[in-house]
């Protein structure tokens, strides 16, 4: 039979052999958290649409759970080119994207959804399509 000493070193040992497993776990644990929350690129293509040349200054703001994160201004003094490509680096998540489309005879404010991380180039529309153009454009796309 063990005496009480003996059980309470038996019982040290085999804590000593589970330790360094819960030290493994413990630190796969936390940077999994962390891995999560760091922030990486997205690469974004903002398409303007047909009329691209009317947009002369381009405001961009990206909001997670309603804050305010990023932001960006692009500003074209002949008119806006057709594609706005844009990098950034943000946190996994679920993001909205407030634009602000300005120019001489244009005022237009638009929100788009984004949800980071994302593999390639993300490809956002800014403009309102008509159906058919919409439509054509669902089919051709790869």
């Amino acid at each position: 039979m063990l005496s009480l000493k003996e059980k309470a070193l038996a019982a040290l040992r085999g804590r000593r052999r589970v330790a360094p497993l819960v030290l493994v776990v413990a630190a796969l644990t936390v940077g999994g958290v962390v891995f999560r929350a760091y922030p990486r690129e997205v690469r974004i293509r903002y398409a303007l649409g047909p009329d691209h040349v009317r947009v002369h200054d381009l405001w961009l703001s990206y909001q997670h759970d309603g804050e305010l994160v990023r932001a960006a201004h692009f500003h074209y003094e002949d008119g806006a080119p057709e594609r706005v490509f844009h990098t950034l680096e943000l946190a996994a998540g679920r993001y909205v994207i407030q634009a602000e489309l300005r120019g001489p005879d244009l005022n237009q404010d638009l929100s788009r959804a984004l949800v980071a991380p994302a593999e390639g180039r993300v490809r956002i529309r800014l403009y309102e399509a008509p159906e058919a153009f919409a439509r054509a454009h669902r089919e051709l796309s790869p």
